[in-house]
């Protein structure tokens, strides 16, 4: 490759894939003076990492469902007819969040 040519990088191979040496592979394209193995571990890691907070926000957004859901039915519990409590304006916003924040503390 002349000193003036662009390496040409696979960007399908790498928005398609989340494995490190394929990563690697296309990162030594545009650094060969930088170890490939060392980004083989890099790359790795930045994909693991990645893997572990989009799991993270996926269990946290469920939980904030089941929470909401839990928090509806204990204000339909607060209800001392067929209407909902909080569809009468019967429960305070403060009393809301102090259930909602008991809710979510539960293991």
């Amino acid at each position: 490759m002349s000193e003036n040519s662009k390496p040409t990088i696979d960007q399908d191979k790498l928005l398609t894939s989340t494995d490190a040496q394929v990563w690697a592979t296309e990162f030594a394209k545009v650094r060969p003076d930088v170890d490939e193995g060392l980004m083989l571990g890099w790359f790795a890691n930045a994909i693991e990492t990645s893997w572990r907070i989009a799991k993270k926000d996926q269990i946290s957004a469920r939980g904030l469902i089941t929470a909401i859901e839990d928090l509806i039915g204990w204000l339909d519990a607060a209800s001392d007819d067929d209407e909902p409590a909080y569809a009468k304006g019967k429960v305070s916003a403060s009393a809301t969040a102090q259930a909602l924040r008991a809710i979510l503390d539960q293991p």
